[in-house]
């Protein structure tokens, strides 16, 4: 996945940019156990021709999003994969913390514990309950997630390797309404510099009546 990172100049956010699918052939995506090829093929091109932008706040975390008004499946799908890229890591760590933060299902308190070896950070992320989720109808659902994610994290690269299984169940009056599972290894390929033709022309396409502002969680 080819991810861009932005510094705006006087401004407390960065723009976060997702472009291209390096290796498309190492992802799969199912639904009701039935490999939906269709959709991978489709999100170089889909990422190419129009790019998922974010922004990143000061506590490194995505907090909204511009994705196109009609074609949502291909930013949708990423919009999920982005969520578990992000990693909290305060100015003055502890062993064990939390933190509030937020994806596709809604608001939830992360648990991490870290070790710091030098320059690097090696640390486990996990969800512990979901605070606030979208409502969908007038009965409450009910989110509940397992599972955990492992990071490395070097200071002069940001994050180099991410490795975990993650499950998340739906219920409404304990009553199983959907079940999502995520096995995920990525790591640092290489990192780069983005010319300032290429930052004028994201940012002109954010402008653009293609693209809407969305919410971490806000349903499409």
């Amino acid at each position: 996945m080819t991810l861009s990172r932005i510094r705006q100049i006087n401004e407390p956010e960065d723009l976060l940019v997702v472009s291209g699918i390096v290796k498309p052939n190492t992802m799969e995506f199912q639904v009701n156990n039935e490999r939906l090829l269709q959709v991978i093929e489709l999100l170089p091109k889909a990422l190419k021709q129009f790019p998922l932008y974010a922004s990143i706040d000061l506590n490194q975390l995505v907090n909204r999003y511009w994705m196109l008004k009609k074609e949502t499946i291909p930013h949708g799908f990423m919009r999920r994969l982005v969520s578990l890229f992000q990693v909290y890591l305060p100015a003055e760590t502890t062993a064990v913390y939390r933190f509030t933060e937020s994806d596709t299902f809604g608001r939830y308190v992360a648990r991490y514990e870290i070790k710091e070896q030098g320059k690097q950070v090696q640390g486990v992320k996990r969800r512990e309950r979901y605070v606030q989720i979208p409502t969908l109808s007038v009965q409450q659902i009910r989110i509940v997630p397992k599972g955990e994610i492992v990071f490395r994290w070097q200071e002069s690269k940001g994050l180099t390797h991410l490795l975990g299984c993650l499950q998340t169940h739906g219920t409404v009056r304990e009553v199983p309404l959907f079940e999502e599972q995520i096995r995920i290894e990525a790591n640092l390929l290489e990192t780069g510099r983005l010319s300032q033709r290429a930052v004028r022309a994201m940012k002109q396409a954010i402008e653009k009546e293609k693209y809407q502002l969305v919410s971490p969680w806000q349903n499409l």
